[in-house]
């Protein structure tokens, strides 16, 4: 971060933007944390409607068990993926 501070351009008023260079220095943590934050966040949000499907899926009688199973384990699935991020 150092390198980035000292190395910087000033701007108009010639100053050093510490922020600038702590945001240089750590683009790709905070890119990275974004990116896992995102996926948890889609995960979290898929979980209802993949409820929703499994209740319909009961609700009908005459469709095939293949359906609700994989219903099911992407429910856990992702359940799991998301406790673990």
């Amino acid at each position: 971060m150092r390198r980035n501070y000292q190395t910087q351009k000033p701007d108009k008023k010639g100053k050093k933007n510490l922020l600038r260079a702590i945001i240089k220095t750590f683009r790709y943590e905070y890119s990275i944390s974004f990116m896992i934050g995102f996926i948890k966040t889609g995960i979290d949000m898929l979980s209802p409607f993949l409820i929703q499907k499994i209740i319909l899926f009961l609700q009908t009688p005459d469709v095939d068990n293949k359906d609700g199973y994989l219903l099911v384990v992407f429910l856990i699935s992702s359940q799991f993926v998301s406790y673990m991020m």
